[in-house]
């Protein structure tokens, strides 16, 4: 594993300019570039800002947040600021749809989705509280293209959970007490990794053909770690299944989403760290954690799977009882 000292808030991978990240620097905010395996750090530009979450592309628009405030490029070069919402908050996740780019803002309620169709003009698609009043914020939001709905999770100590977005109507696809960030979106089935304040950890299985769900409840292997909460979930091409969790502030893999493996473990930490994330370039993988930017081959993740594993499945008797007992205190 090639391990990078930049303090990358956000990365992301793009087939003509290789690995882009956001790094911290010199009290600004830096977009650099490199490519795998020379690993040669290249300044695009420095912005003013503090926080970064958001960096993507869609629709062959390029996207970052700095703050509250979205900018968006077509060529890296010229950026231009077209978003701005409420002081305090931030956006965090991005999915491009056939009807435009929708960013998913976060902070404190309401909190938006955003929609745009040629990534310049934006209006607001919903919000936190239209889907549940007693919601929070949004959590996630991906594109489902075998379905042509919009997924996206919510919390913090609501009911609703998982939704379904078409167009400006939603569907609740989840009401209960596991909370939930990430989502893949695969053709038979949803996945989505716990967020939870009840269950130790654990994996959200929708099947949308049969509206069924099944779960998988899982902890940390060392006791004194009592949640462990994914922050970004990836499966690659070669099947294997790749966790960035926000807190304790982990690398995992996994095969079967019931035993992972670590592969980098920075810290214990309680404190949900929101810049963790994984992308898959080529047969590698791409991580930042807020203070490191790693790179991994195939090779490795595979040793990886061979080792011993820091997460595995538990049966969870008392926390679905500690579940129950948060419906029914919700639903008076």
């Amino acid at each position: 594993m090639r391990v990078i000292d930049l303090r990358a808030q956000a990365v992301t991978v793009d087939a003509r300019e290789g690995v882009l990240a956001v790094v911290e620097g010199d009290g600004v905010l830096k977009l650099v570039r490199t490519r795998y395996p020379k690993l040669v750090v290249e300044e695009l530009r420095s912005f003013s800002g503090r926080r970064c979450l958001v960096l993507a592309k869609a629709l062959d628009t390029y996207l970052m947040s700095f703050d509250n405030a979205l900018f968006v490029s077509r060529d890296l070069v010229d950026w231009r600021r077209v978003l701005e919402v409420r002081a305090g908050n931030t956006l965090w996740h991005v999915c491009g749809t056939p009807q435009g780019i929708i960013v998913q803002e976060y902070g404190e309620p309401p909190t938006s989705l955003w929609i745009s169709s040629n990534g310049y003009r934006w209006s607001r698609l919903l919000t936190n509280l239209d889907i549940d009043p007693s919601s929070r914020h949004f959590h996630d939001i991906a594109y489902d293209g075998y379905r042509d709905v919009v997924h996206a999770t919510l919390g913090d100590g609501n009911l609703v959970r998982a939704v379904a977005i078409y167009d400006h109507s939603f569907e609740h696809l989840y009401k209960g007490p596991w909370q939930f960030v990430p989502i893949v979106v695969l053709k038979h089935m949803v996945v989505f990794g716990f967020d939870s304040g009840i269950a130790r950890g654990g994996i959200g299985i929708f099947y949308p053909e049969d509206k069924k769900w099944g779960f998988i409840f899982l902890k940390w292997v060392d006791e004194s770690v009592k949640h462990f909460q994914m922050c970004d979930l990836k499966l690659l091409s070669n099947g294997v299944w790749i966790a960035a969790l926000g807190s304790p502030r982990a690398i995992a893999a996994s095969r079967d989403l019931m035993r992972w493996f670590p592969i980098y473990v920075e810290s214990l930490d309680k404190e949900f760290n929101h810049h963790m994330r994984v992308e898959e370039y080529g047969d590698s993988v791409v991580c930042c954690t807020g203070k490191k930017l790693l790179f991994l081959n195939g090779t490795e993740i595979e040793n990886t799977l061979m080792s011993t594993p820091i997460i595995v499945p538990y049966r969870a008797l008392i926390d679905k009882v500690k579940g129950a007992v948060f419906m029914l205190k919700r639903m008076r």
